[in-house]
């Protein structure tokens, strides 16, 4: 029988349900301070810290309450109260969140055992298998989640992206369509349709579902970008102009977007312009691979304007700019995921 939650932790998760998440963690605070060894309260202060990005918190907060429930192994602590298998599910998402898919994937098989259609650990079991690239068994547990929960939004997404990777274009297309015609306003549904329809060869349907997904979140910077490059194909720049730019302004973190335009504007001429959208994609991601490509480029236009375009006495920048552009650039693993096919 599961004993009432105190009352600093039902407080708690009210403020949650009202979007107050400091106070929360405020409450849940003060509970563990009056009882340091409750293992729900630890739980749901977990939760909060993961949410909010805060996982070093969240993974001390965890290993804490283990100590206190001397707690080791799940397999050697059997039956698990529930508050006890939330801490060890938090621990496993943590070593996922840490790149340690396999010793997420120990504690989500223990924790299956006697919850075997658990939605969210069938969930999060799919996502380790995924980040090891065993695609297969990813599909099939997110499945297995979608089936214990069918309102899954999550699972199904996820698993239509591993189908396009898997080159499933057509079990991908029927997922997603499905997706959006339970959930109109889903923008993902639609970039992601317009990714299939892309690698689909079907161009005018690519453009209608990013338009769609645009019309929904007009300063989505991915479908702005992928509109702005469909644009490009067809001929056509200064549409494709106006999407590639909008889509930097959406998002200036956007390496592939800075990229993109940078390689527009030098081809239009604009190459001080041109230089400025590679500078900012450099300072974001010094080895992205088309950074690369484009470095004797960037050096010829870095040194024309050094030599030519500043007066004397005037400005350092592109000479700053063309003594940076010496160091090494070598593209690291994760830059070379970054990029679709090119429409």
């Amino acid at each position: 029988m599961n004993r009432p939650l105190p009352r600093n932790v039902r407080r708690a998760l009210s403020a949650l349900d009202q979007g107050n998440w400091l106070l929360a963690v405020n409450l849940l605070c003060s509970e563990l301070e009056h009882n340091p060894t409750s293992a729900a309260t630890a739980a749901h202060l977990a939760r909060i810290y993961m949410q909010q990005g805060r996982y070093e918190l969240a993974e001390e907060l965890v290993d804490r309450a283990f100590l206190h429930a001397n707690l080791g192994d799940p397999g050697s602590a059997c039956p698990l109260t529930e508050p006890q298998r939330d801490l060890y599910l938090i621990k496993a998402n943590l070593r996922l969140t840490h790149g340690d898919a396999p010793g997420a994937l120990a504690l989500y098989t223990l924790l299956l055992a006697d919850k075997a259609h658990d939605p969210d650990l069938l969930f999060h079991t799919g996502l380790a298998y995924e980040k090891i690239a065993q695609h297969e068994l990813a599909v099939a547990y997110l499945d297995r989640a979608i089936k214990a929960d069918p309102a899954h939004m999550m699972a199904r997404e996820i698993k239509g992206q591993i189908l396009l990777c898997m080159g499933r274009l057509d079990d991908a297309l029927t997922l997603y369509g499905g997706v959006a015609t339970e959930q109109p306003d889903n923008v993902n549904a639609f970039v992601m349709l317009g990714r299939i329809h892309h690698h689909q060869a079907r161009p005018v349907a690519a453009v209608a579902a990013w338009e769609r997904a645009v019309a929904l979140a007009p300063n989505a910077d991915e479908p702005l970008r992928m509109l702005g490059r469909a644009a490009l194909s067809a001929g056509d720049t200064g549409t494709a102009r106006a999407y590639l730019t909008r889509a930097a302004m959406a998002n200036p973190d956007n390496v592939l977007a800075h990229l993109d335009l940078a390689d527009l504007l030098s081809g239009l001429g604009e190459t001080r312009a041109a230089l400025a959208h590679w500078d900012e994609a450099e300072g974001l991601c010094p080895q992205h691979p088309r950074l690369a490509q484009t470095r004797r480029q960037r050096e010829r236009i870095a040194r024309q304007l050094a030599t030519c375009c500043i007066p004397p006495g005037g400005g350092s920048g592109a000479r700053d700019y063309l003594l940076a552009l010496t160091r090494a650039v070598s593209p690291c693993e994760h830059c070379l995921n970054l990029e679709p096919a090119s429409p």
